[in-house]
């Protein structure tokens, strides 16, 4: 029996193989009876199958994190990803999987269920695997250990558990402390993030000569000056003057 079945856009991919009007006979030839389906019953049954009618959007970042402005959700995106020069179960990586259940969602909507790609650790477990990485990152790359210390202080600032949040601000700071680096208050956070699109991609282009040499002037400025007044300190005493 030839079918009337009219094409439609979905999300802007083009016609859908998945069309309206076939949902429901599909139902019934996998097995539902026509029964409504749970949006994770549908993926698991046909997970390349676009959605035909609008439903409730699960997005892979938590909620927390969508209300943070765009750059700061840069920051902890930017971290997502685990070292790629190390071996799968390195001290960085299990770590990386403990930070990602602060900030994802895991399959299943329970981080305490995931066994892979997000690991979820109490406090006290997160605070040695921390401890760990800390105590041994000498061997990873300098890129992936900053965008790691970024993302830290971004939740020891914006994490909404209050405990959660005192945990990763605290290894932010020793994370500081250990790299000689000085931490940042949120305020100069806020500061350098909220900046308007000029003025964030100047502060990002450093002209390192230059800023040396500026850094310097100073220092090279009080050097002559001591230099001169010790040369007249000096004519003085053999009758320069």
């Amino acid at each position: 029996m030839k079918r009337n079945i009219r094409s439609r856009r979905v999300f802007g991919h083009g016609p859908s193989l998945h069309l309206a009007g076939v949902a429901s006979r599909m139902a019934g030839e996998n097995g539902t009876n026509g029964k409504v389906e749970t949006a994770w019953e549908k993926v698991e049954r046909d997970p390349l199958a676009p959605p035909v009618e609008p439903g409730p959007i699960v997005p892979v970042l938590q909620e927390w994190v969508m209300r943070l402005g765009l750059r700061l959700q840069g920051v902890l995106v930017s971290a997502i990803r685990g070292c790629d020069t190390v071996q799968r179960h390195d001290h960085s990586k299990v770590l990386a999987r403990v930070y990602r259940a602060e900030i994802l969602n895991a399959w299943g909507m329970d981080p305490k269920k995931s066994k892979s790609f997000i690991l979820w650790a109490d406090i006290p477990a997160t605070v040695e695997m921390m401890k760990k990485f800390l105590n041994d990152c000498d061997h990873l790359p300098n890129h992936y250990v900053m965008h790691l210390i970024h993302a830290a202080e971004v939740l020891g600032y914006c994490h909404p558990d209050a405990e959660r949040r005192d945990m990763w601000a605290s290894f932010y700071r020793v994370a500081c402390k250990k790299f000689h680096l000085r931490p940042e208050t949120a305020a100069e956070l806020l500061e350098r993030l909220n900046k308007d699109e000029d003025s964030f991609h100047k502060a990002q282009d450093v002209d390192v000569e230059a800023k040396l040499y500026e850094e310097n002037e100073p220092k090279r400025a009080a050097a002559r000056r001591e230099e001169e007044r010790k040369n007249s300190l000096r004519f003085g005493q053999y009758g320069g003057s």
